[in-house]
């Protein structure tokens, strides 16, 4: 809805059902990529962590299974 109050388009019936499947989905898909790339690493802990222990961070190798499998990584 706009500042004016005008509705330009609501979503019915099969329309709805699908853009809320694909929502649902793409959910499933970031959890399933946080899991895959580790919690510790996407929440921050990781790096707060070393910090805290004075320790150097040592990041984890780009993972390559689950959702990452299909991406292409750069060879260094």
């Amino acid at each position: 809805m706009d500042p004016s109050g005008t509705i330009w388009w609501w979503a019915q019936g099969i329309t709805l059902g699908v853009i809320c499947s694909l929502n649902a989905l793409s959910w499933i898909m970031l959890m399933s990529a946080n899991f895959d790339a580790g919690a510790e690493v996407q929440s921050g802990e990781l790096g707060w962590m070393s910090l805290a222990r004075k320790i150097r961070l040592v990041s984890p190798d780009m993972p390559t299974t689950g959702l990452f499998r299909g991406i292409p990584r750069p060879y260094i």
